[in-house]
């Protein structure tokens, strides 16, 4: 998964424990124990491992910042649609 500089820093620091995303059929595959690859936006061979301890599914992003608000928090507008949001909804990784 991409992430732009600040985020990607904050998940390298062990500061950022869970990942909020489309629940699209890439993220559908992800079970606990998989092992989620972050990629930095800008340089494709910066890369950072962590480990999904747990999923959490939710109808909207509005619903998963409410669950998650100190943890994780973007205009999910600028990414996904309403219709994708709608039919997908979002999934929470908590990372470890």
């Amino acid at each position: 998964m991409h992430l732009a500089e600040v985020p990607f820093k904050v998940v390298e620091s062990d500061s950022k424990k869970v990942e909020v995303r489309l629940n699209d059929a890439k993220r559908q595959a992800v079970e606990v124990g998989d092992i989620i690859i972050f990629v930095l936006f800008s340089d494709n061979t910066t890369k950072l491992e962590r480990s999904v301890s747990a999923l959490e599914h939710f109808s909207t992003f509005t619903e998963a910042y409410k669950q998650y608000e100190a943890e994780e928090k973007f205009a999910a507008a600028e990414y996904y649609d309403e219709k994708e949001i709608t039919n997908s909804g979002v999934v929470v990784f908590s990372l470890k």
